[in-house]
């Protein structure tokens, strides 16, 4: 991942990710920022389970618009489908 460590730039690096891989699961892309770029935009659970900071999230949705969804039970972003509910997170 090249980036400049931004939250706007990962997010572009998040969507580059799902567009390729269909989907883009959390803690995959959590792991990577984290290599890359640090503390400043990764975080750990209780459990040891890395997650994205608030400000990457935000990035993210702001990116993405209304064309992504978080699919709560698999912890992933996908593409909106015909079928979902509205709002952003579907189960």
């Amino acid at each position: 991942m090249a980036t400049n460590g931004s939250p706007q730039a990962i997010a572009a690096w998040m969507l580059g990710e799902l567009e390729r891989r269909g989907r883009l699961y959390s803690a995959a892309a959590a792991d990577e920022v984290d290599r890359m770029h640090g503390a400043p935009h990764v975080g750990y659970d209780d459990e040891g389970v890395p997650f994205l900071r608030p400000a990457v999230v935000e990035a993210f949705q702001e990116l993405s618009g209304g064309d992504i969804v978080w699919s709560m039970s698999g912890r992933y972003w996908r593409r909106r489908e015909p079928s979902d509910k509205p709002g952003r997170q579907q189960k």
